[in-house]
């Protein structure tokens, strides 16, 4: 059910000219996440795995923190560890409520 959640939830921000979430394993106790996505103008698909996510609420904004990081992409994995794992970011508001219901 949570995955499912989650899997719609990244659809509808990648929908957007990036590709489409194909498969998703979410463990919320573990706050784990292995996803499989096809990215637009990728002949395969790439295998994801956040190996922990910490959600934060500031009032009533919500943001996530990744690490751990893997991606079977080696350029994706690099741009990654540059530019998103370890900092945070807010969920977007239309993807917000929905989060905050599968992340408690």
């Amino acid at each position: 059910m949570k995955s499912t959640a989650i899997r719609q939830g990244l659809n509808m921000f990648l929908k957007n000219g990036y590709g489409e979430v194909t498969a998703l394993q979410f463990d919320g106790r573990e706050r784990t996440l292995k996803m499989q996505l096809m990215l637009n103008g990728e002949s395969s698909s790439i295998e994801v795995e956040v190996g922990r996510f910490e959600p934060e609420m500031e009032g009533d904004d919500l943001y996530v923190r990744l690490s751990e990081v893997r991606i079977s992409r080696a350029w994706l994995q690099a741009l990654v560890q540059s530019r998103i794992e370890g900092r945070r970011f807010k969920v977007p508001a239309a993807l917000a409520g929905m989060a905050k219901l599968v992340l408690s």
